[in-house]
């Protein structure tokens, strides 16, 4: 099912969520909706379920108008946060649930309940209650109490903030897999940007309520739209400091970072991601390094992590340990190719280097 959202706006009194949002989720993808607390990722997706109603605009899933329906006439499967399983039912009766909702007869929902069980790898737990179960395998019920009624989207609101940190990787890459065999198309919101860049073809970020920047993961980790998506994506974040370019040399404060050829801009925001530096060692690197004081080093196995200033801002480089540089070191650092970002001084927006 291809979902398409034209012009929508919600609006809560004097409280605009989400702004004149147009967006098409191709059928088969899974997407992320990501940005932080307050962003209108979760209103976007209780929009698309009917449980909010739109204050303008259109939800359109094939070309047809959907604003209107009612949720159980959509065609959704929902998760929440909390799985919001019933206590009292085994997790077989948990997943009929839906269906006796439909009057479908009791021995097929039981068969499709079963099949929705062995697709979560939890046809084993069918009769215990939901207390008998790990954090992990109540989400899995609840994921099969979606699919048992063979929806055409499914809308999962954060489903894995309340597992531990195993749990989660573990988890996605369930929800990943599950989402493969299925080839539904998926919306999945979150604010961790670790877990949807693992997981989804593709990055939906709002700020705001507005729509930020949509594209798959790498993509938009190496092209991001604005300053904004430059900061959310990236663990360590990306390195920001002011700066200017002139006459194809982008500098902050004393320094000359590279030679590109980018159009003049009297105020910019450099960024640079720290896997983007290296240690100049080759004569070509050489001629366009510049010098760094290291504060101190963080070695981490195979990579170690400078930390130092430029133009008074704080900075990370990740470079391949060599046990060789220390606290107190002067290094030359250069910038790899393709791993500077220049934004408007003012609008924060990607500019882009000249053909």
């Amino acid at each position: 099912m291809k979902i398409r959202f034209d012009k929508m706006t919600i609006a809560f009194k004097e409280v605009i969520a989400v702004n004149q949002l147009t967006l098409e989720i191709p059928e088969g993808e899974l997407v992320c909706l990501l940005g932080p607390s307050g962003c209108g990722k979760s209103t976007t997706l209780f929009a698309l379920s009917g449980l909010y109603k739109t204050t303008s605009g259109r939800i359109l899933f094939n070309e047809h108008d959907v604003s209107g329906l009612p949720p159980e006439k959509r065609g959704i499967g929902l998760v929440f946060q909390n799985y919001a399983l019933y206590p009292h039912m085994t997790v077989e009766q948990n997943i009929m649930f839906p269906l006796e909702n439909k009057r479908v007869p009791k021995k097929e929902a039981a068969q499709r309940a079963l099949n929705a069980a062995r697709l979560c790898k939890i046809e084993a737990l069918l009769k215990r209650k939901p207390s008998q179960l790990s954090g992990g395998q109540q989400q899995r019920v609840a994921i099969a109490r979606a699919l048992v009624k063979n929806p055409t989207i499914l809308l999962l609101d954060e489903p894995l903030s309340n597992l531990d940190a195993r749990l989660r990787i573990e988890m996605r890459e369930e929800i990943r897999r599950i989402q493969q065999e299925t080839k539904i198309t998926t919306v999945f919101v979150t604010h961790d940007q670790e877990e949807a860049m693992s997981i989804s073809d593709r990055l939906v970020v709002m700020k705001e309520g507005v729509l930020q920047q949509t594209a798959s993961p790498q993509e938009m980790y190496r092209n991001p739209a604005n300053l904004f998506v430059a900061k959310f994506l990236g663990n360590p974040p990306i390195n920001v400091v002011k700066g200017s370019v002139s006459k194809n040399k982008v500098t902050s404060g004393d320094l000359i970072l590279c030679e590109k050829k980018y159009p003049d801009v009297e105020d910019c925001y450099i960024g640079i991601r720290p896997e983007g530096f290296k240690i100049a060692e080759t004569e070509e690197d050489l001629k366009r390094s510049f010098k760094v004081k290291v504060d101190y080093c963080e070695v981490l196995g195979r990579d170690t992590t400078l930390h130092f200033t430029i133009n008074n801002e704080p900075c990370k480089a990740i470079i391949i340990s060599e046990g060789n540089i220390k606290s107190g070191d002067i290094v030359n650092l250069a910038v790899r190719r393709h791993s500077l970002h220049i934004f408007d001084g003012v609008t924060e927006e990607r500019i882009d280097e000249l053909k």
